[in-house]
């Protein structure tokens, strides 16, 4: 199995905004909106977590997802993405 591949951090983000975007079924979210302030669920969170992890390699936690912003969570993402530790 081949390792994914590293996204900087504004790659990171777009995507995961537009991962966020299409389950949410709106608009691209800004970078400072919230999953769950968009409408996401708990059920939604899973299916966005795995999404996050398949196309970007990092899988944010429940945790993240319900509490930090889209522009946060790849800056926690994008860090673990190389190896560091999580924030």
């Amino acid at each position: 199995m081949s390792e994914p591949t590293v996204i900087d951090e504004a790659g990171l983000q777009a995507r995961i905004r537009d991962i966020a975007g299409v389950l949410l079924r709106a608009e691209t979210p800004a970078a400072e909106d919230h999953f769950l302030a968009l409408g996401g669920d708990s059920l939604l969170a899973t299916v966005f977590a795995r999404k996050v992890e398949v196309e970007c390699g990092p899988r944010p936690s429940l945790e993240e997802i319900f509490t930090l912003s889209f522009a946060e969570m790849a800056e926690a993402l994008a860090g673990r993405q190389d190896g560091a530790a999580r924030p």
